[in-house]
């Protein structure tokens, strides 16, 4: 969300670094066999970028659905935010900033208006967007753990604690 915040790429970009730091010993592993001292079409050499090539692909691969997991979760998000809010108009800042929560989960007045190209008055207060944070959070263990789920199988780095339940 960083570079696509800084306009440097206009679509998110799957979290390939954080599936690759959670099997990081295997990516070291696999990036060091294709280290090969000798002939590139070897059998070894060629069975060692093979393997590389596929952690590769499956990290991209799981990336890539856990990422579109997180999309989903967060258009639910906003049409249930949508529906919270009832009848507004649709120039409203209202439904403009709820657009944009994805990218500023927690703005200001100023940001939300420089954001939304509006003056600071029609902007007038925002509010945090805790379930998007408690999403995103949901994401980036999700990510940590080896099998897609800290609860069955822990984390492999630090990673935020798990949002409370509203009792």
């Amino acid at each position: 969300m960083v570079l696509k915040r800084r306009g440097l790429v206009t679509r998110v970009t799957p979290p390939i670094s954080l599936t690759l730091a959670t099997r990081s010993r295997d990516y070291v592993r696999g990036l060091d066999a294709t280290r090969y001292v000798g002939s590139p079409a070897s059998p070894p050499a060629n069975e060692a970028m093979n393997h590389w090539i596929a952690f590769f692909a499956a990290a991209y691969t799981r990336a890539v659905a856990d990422a579109e997991s997180f999309e989903r979760k967060v258009q639910r998000l906003q049409q249930d935010w949508q529906v919270r809010l009832g009848s507004i108009r649709s120039d409203s800042s209202v439904i403009a900033l709820l657009q944009r929560l994805p990218e500023m989960p927690v703005p200001t007045a100023n940001s939300a208006a420089n954001a939304l190209g509006r003056t600071f008055s029609a902007v007038n207060r925002v509010f945090e967007a805790r379930e998007l944070i408690d999403a995103f959070t949901a994401l980036e263990r999700q990510l940590a753990s080896p099998l897609g789920d800290t609860r069955s199988s822990l984390p492999v780095r630090t990673v935020p604690r798990r949002p409370r339940r509203k009792v």
